[in-house]
C-alpha cells in the first residue's frame, strides 16, 4: 500500500509546440515527502532535459523557477518545457487549483501580424 502511495499520480500535463511539431506529456507523482517528474515527448532536446531533471523535489523546489530551468540548456530558446514542468509541479502541490486548471482554456501564445490591421489582438488597446 505505501508503494502505490509513493508512486499516486497527482497531475499530468499536456506541452505542444506548434513551431516544431514536438508534444510532450509531464506528469507528476508522489514520492516520499516530495514529488517526482516524468516526461514522455517525441523530442530529442526535451529527452536531454527530462534525463537532467532532479529524482526528487521539495516544496523548497517550487518557489523559485531554478530547480527547473538549471538544466533547460538542451532546451530550444523559445521552448516552454520548463514552465510547463514547474505548473505541473504546482498543480500537483495545490498551488495552482485543480478546479480552475480544469475549467479554463489553455495557456496560450499567439502570434499576431502587425500588417492584418484589421485583426486586434485581445489586450491590444493601440
Amino acid at each position: 500500500m505505501e508503494r502505490k502511495e509513493r508512486e499516486k499520480e497527482l497531475s499530468k500535463v499536456k506541452y505542444s509546440n506548434p513551431l516544431c511539431d514536438k508534444h510532450c506529456l509531464i506528469r507528476v507523482f508522489k514520492h516520499d515527502d516530495g514529488y517526482a517528474v516524468k516526461i514522455a515527448t517525441d523530442c530529442d532536446k526535451c529527452k536531454v532535459y527530462s534525463e537532467k531533471l532532479p529524482d526528487h523535489f521539495g516544496m523548497m523546489d517550487l518557489m523559485s523557477r531554478d530547480a527547473v530551468s538549471k538544466n533547460a540548456q538542451p532546451l530550444c530558446p523559445t521552448c516552454f518545457l520548463d514552465t510547463t514542468v514547474l505548473n505541473a509541479l504546482w498543480l500537483a502541490s495545490g498551488m495552482i487549483s485543480k478546479h480552475l486548471a480544469y475549467s479554463v482554456p489553455p495557456i496560450t501564445e499567439e502570434f499576431v501580424d502587425p500588417d492584418a490591421g484589421a485583426h486586434k489582438a485581445e489586450g491590444d488597446n493601440a
